[in-house]
């Protein structure tokens, strides 16, 4: 999406006056106002859906390596004729992996955000086509 970051709904003493005075131009006005958040919650959604992946793979990075260092214990271990048992807590070790549901949770989310559309008409096409795209 190409809008800016700055979301503002304006006074309520505008927005009352706006209503009062002018109500079609209230209205014009909120429509974009609305489109603007939408677009702004998409740019946001993409912006955390971006992190999530990136931490995922580190946790997944994380995560095969402590696998790896309870590998090397667990040889060493055995080489110096030690069993896990001798140790508490070493014999179990559970590291739940999530990723491939986050994955799906974040995918069904993409889907969602697909669903957000702007609707058009021939009488908006007419009016952007003559540059009058900021009421309408």
């Amino acid at each position: 999406p190409d809008c800016d970051d700055n979301v503002n709904f304006g006074t309520v003493p505008q927005t009352v006056a706006f209503s009062f005075f002018a109500p079609g131009a209230a209205a014009a006005r909120n429509w974009n106002k609305l489109k603007h958040l939408a677009c702004w919650s998409i740019k946001q959604f993409n912006t955390t859906s971006n992190i999530l992946s990136q931490l995922l793979t580190n946790v997944n990075d994380i995560r095969h390596a402590v696998l790896q260092n309870r590998a090397a214990i667990d040889f060493l271990l055995l080489a110096q004729g030690h069993g896990c048992q001798e140790f508490e807590g070493m014999c179990c070790m559970n590291l739940s992996d999530h990723s491939k549901s986050i994955h799906k949770q974040l995918s069904t989310l993409r889907e969602r955000l697909n669903h957000i559309t702007y609707g058009t008409s021939p009488l908006s096409d007419w009016l952007a086509s003559l540059g009058l795209t900021g009421w309408v």
